[in-house]
């Protein structure tokens, strides 16, 4: 493989705006109730990331070996959740009811295996006081994202791999971006199925399991990832140099 690529410095700017943001908004400050835009960039940057790798790999070796692109992940993410997990279990114990310990527990299960999206979507709103006694709350960003780890590498190598020209790959991906943001909007018109929403979570407000269910999963998000990945991809325009 020919030179590594170069480092951005300012992609940890915006993921210090990011951090910023989310934790604004946690201390409640008002002009910082949009806090959560912060995952949002988190989610575009990890989008642009994983592409721009993928991208480099195969366009230098002609395969992605995803034994080294998932042993990064579990590096890079694994150590510091299991840190987490350990001192708030240590936290929990000592402070909480047994009522709400058990809870903890339960979260912290499907924490550990990169379903707490889905565990906590089942629960109360995200919103909710009662969100102040969830430690592990701030993990359903990290399920979505762990989901789309998994998921996401092998779609695009498909897509590297069956479509040679950049543009295709660019128009690929912005057709994919776009049906998820129509996805969002038709259901958010409440277009989805009672059934559906009743799978995941048990709501009698049906505007709020929608809006729940588009915050927690994955298929609601993936826009913002594509986001990422079709910055990659854009067009560059040309410029002569006329002598």
């Amino acid at each position: 493989m020919k030179n590594k690529l170069e480092y951005l410095d300012h992609i940890d700017f915006l993921r210090a705006v990011a951090v910023a943001l989310v934790i604004l908004f946690h201390l409640d400050i008002t002009l910082f109730k949009g806090g959560f835009l912060g995952v949002d960039v988190f989610f575009v940057i990890s989008g642009f990331l994983i592409t721009r790798n993928l991208n480099y790999e195969f366009k230098n070796t002609g395969k992605v070996d995803f034994r080294k692109f998932y042993i990064r992940r579990i590096r890079r993410l694994i150590p510091t959740l299991l840190l987490t997990l350990f001192l708030t279990f240590i936290l929990s114990f000592l402070f909480f009811p047994p009522s709400l310990f058990t809870g903890f527990i339960k979260s912290m299960f499907f924490s550990s295996i990169a379903l707490s999206n889905f565990h906590f979507l089942s629960e109360t709103s995200y919103f909710d006081v009662s969100s102040n006694l969830k430690p592990l709350l701030h993990t359903w960003s990290l399920g979505i994202e762990e989901q789309f780890y998994l998921l996401f590498p092998i779609s695009l190598f498909l897509i590297m791999k069956l479509f040679s020209k950049k543009w295709s790959k660019f128009s690929l991906i912005t057709t994919l971006t776009l049906l998820s943001i129509l996805l969002n909007i038709i259901v958010s018109q409440g277009h989805i199925s009672e059934a559906f929403i009743s799978y995941f979570i048990s709501e009698d407000n049906v505007a709020e399991s929608i809006s729940s269910i588009q915050f927690f999963l994955l298929p609601f998000r993936v826009f913002e990832f594509l986001l990422g990945a079709i910055l990659i991809y854009l067009p560059k325009n040309k410029t002569i140099n006329k002598s």
